[in-house]
């Protein structure tokens, strides 16, 4: 098995083609539509949802089947059509631009793959399997879902907020290091999981000042 190198992309304001309109394009289209990404979608039929996202003018709607020339201009491709040929052929022209590419369900097509991403505010969290089992992963994902509360979305905007406040104060980076790590060891979390915003700001203030 190919092992895959992990990275998050920046899609915003980028334009990404999608190949096709059905269900599968559908969840594509809704999750980049997200990440802020510029779509496109090439298809000559598509679902209620992508068409309720193109009158909002939130997707740009082609329609009609796929050219090459659709290709241009392009940062990331998805192909999610029924018809195998189609996929083979928009990866093909992908993969000689260079282009980001990923043919649904057809690992040895893409250049990149999918794996299956939990959301939480600034907390993302993404689980592979290398394309061998994308139900394994799913079934993680879950489980993850589970311990994931918004308390842990408030800590970690709080932990982004005293960031520039932690370096004035010390300086080097071996004695922000020693800050974050007690507040992560700290009842901050705790505290704001009973629902104590307050206590749990003051505790952090006094890791940091000490």
């Amino acid at each position: 098995m190919k092992a895959y190198y992990p990275v998050n992309l920046d899609l915003e304001g980028k334009k990404c083609l999608v190949v096709g309109g059905g269900k599968v394009a559908e969840r594509k289209v809704l999750t980049l539509l997200k990440f802020g990404a510029d779509i496109v979608v090439v298809s000559p039929e598509i679902t209620p949802r992508i068409a309720l996202q193109a009158r909002a003018g939130k997707v740009i709607h082609i329609k009609r089947a796929y050219q090459k020339k659709d290709l241009k201009g392009v940062f990331l491709v998805i192909a999610a059509t029924n018809v195998p040929v189609v996929n083979a052929l928009a990866a093909r022209h992908a993969e000689s631009r260079n282009i980001l590419l990923n043919v649904v369900d057809v690992p040895k097509l893409c250049n990149f793959i999918v794996p299956s991403v939990l959301q939480r505010g600034s907390l993302t969290i993404s689980i592979s399997t290398g394309g061998q089992s994308p139900m394994f992963a799913q079934m993680w994902r879950r489980k993850c879902e589970k311990c994931l509360t918004p308390a842990h979305v408030t800590f970690l905007k709080m932990l982004g907020s005293v960031r520039h406040e932690v370096r004035e104060r010390h300086k080097t980076m071996p004695k922000c290091k020693v800050v974050y790590r007690k507040i992560l060891k700290s009842s901050v979390l705790e505290l704001l999981q009973k629902n104590k915003p307050r206590e749990a700001k003051d505790l952090m203030q006094t890791i940091i000042g000490k």
